[in-house]
């Protein structure tokens, strides 16, 4: 069970689901990070489309552990992983993203 609780003009917390996860909503879309297990991955999806109509535009992870980015193998290729090129190295590894997932610069 998820629960979405707004802090600011466009910013949120969901909380459950394994721990907090930020939404921000833009113009252009959502931006989440953390989106945590991959099964918690349908709640939070529903969650945040509750709070926005627009897409789900970018996804930012604080570090790779299960708990935080297993869900980015189920996201749509058109969303954006930002996270530290280490992060993106070991998701990579364990296959949550596709091996040209890497873009530095």
């Amino acid at each position: 069970d998820v629960a979405a609780e707004r802090l600011d003009d466009g910013l949120f917390v969901i909380r459950g689901g394994g721990g907090a996860t930020a939404v921000f909503v833009t113009h252009q879309g959502a931006v989440v990070v953390d989106p945590k297990f991959a099964a918690s991955w349908p709640a939070l999806e529903q969650a945040v489309h509750a709070l926005t109509p627009l897409p789900i535009t970018h996804v930012i992870l604080t570090h790779f552990h299960n708990d935080h980015a297993e869900s980015v193998a189920l996201l749509p290729a058109s969303v954006k992983v930002v996270a530290h090129e280490h992060a993106i190295e070991r998701l990579i590894f364990y296959r949550f993203l596709p091996d040209d997932a890497l873009v530095t610069g």
